[in-house]
């Protein structure tokens, strides 16, 4: 990666942005956080087009990592404006900006652009969203399509690892489980479960093998997330009957998930060398990286 100087990473405080930033060149790197802050990192909103133009005209970067987003589903889903003003239209400001300075985009998608119904899906699925965080994802991918010739969008799908705001799905339910509470994990909701630094491997390599187009990066198995949660539960040595399985229905959440859903990571394996890992081997994984993870 030796020709691309410098990187420039928006949202690099939350989940996806923090592992990419932390495997780039630490002098020629610069990274972004909105309302979480972390060392290093520079602030601004990615909903102020000027702003992001004069940064981005500024740092002139070879690659943009755009791992920037507001990613509460349901919150998301009674709160369009706001979730269409960071996912949709600060995509757009910050794609209009790339395309001045001739910068490559690494935009990072989602599962939720499709409706669960005919899963696993693969790059060429049509998309059919049922919700607004889909839509407003799908959205982004197609103003990136309009508007660039060198980009990669990453579809993911269940990321979890490590991360400072303890948001994810497995860093939860394993703080929920540590104390004895008990939790409820839908058992009809089906992707594949994607280890964050392993989705940022192949994500690297994709760029080193200067991929262009759309991706699907994720774990190589495919699973409910009930049997998920209690395969983390095994892997952390916790109780697993405080999981209790539930209809997505009995959650009364706000916006719908997409049911049997997850993707198809054959395109992707079949041009990187990085192995992606299975739900198993990605636990175990968070478990060697850090013992005090609970």
């Amino acid at each position: 990666m030796a020709e691309y100087s410098p990187f420039m990473v928006f949202g690099a405080s939350g989940l996806i942005g923090s592992s990419i930033w932390g495997k780039l060149p630490q002098s020629r790197r610069v990274g972004t956080f909105h309302k979480f802050p972390k060392n290093d990192l520079l602030p601004i909103d990615i909903q102020d087009k000027h702003a992001i133009r004069q940064f981005i005209q500024r740092v002139k970067p070879s690659i943009i990592w755009h791992a920037a987003a507001l990613a509460n589903v349901d919150w998301c889903e009674t709160h369009r404006d706001e979730c269409w003003a960071v996912n949709v239209s600060g995509t757009q400001n910050i794609v209009l900006a790339a395309k001045e300075v001739g910068a490559k985009l690494i935009f990072f998608s989602s599962d939720y652009i499709f409706d669960g119904k005919h899963g696993p899906y693969d790059e060429d699925s049509l998309p059919s969203p049922i919700n607004l965080y889909g839509e407003a994802k799908l959205e982004a991918e197609q103003v990136i399509c309009r508007e660039l010739t060198d980009y990669l969008i990453i579809r993911v799908t269940v990321v979890y690892g490590k991360e400072s705001q303890n948001k994810n799905f497995v860093i939860r339910l394993l703080q929920t489980l540590q104390q004895g509470k008990i939790i409820q994990v839908p058992i009809d909701q089906v992707g594949n479960p994607t280890y964050v630094d392993n989705l940022a491997d192949a994500a690297l390599e994709l760029v080193c093998r200067k991929q262009r187009g759309i991706f699907n990066v994720a774990g190589s198995e495919r699973m409910t997330r009930y049997a998920f949660a209690c395969l983390a539960a095994q892997i952390f040595g916790l109780d697993s009957t405080k999981i209790i399985p539930v209809s997505t229905d009995e959650l009364h959440q706000n916006a719908r998930r997409p049911l049997n859903a997850g993707m198809n990571v054959e395109k992707t394996q079949s041009i990187i060398t990085t192995p992606l890992l299975s739900p198993q081997e990605g636990l175990q994984r968070l478990k060697l990286q850090d013992h005090q993870i609970i």
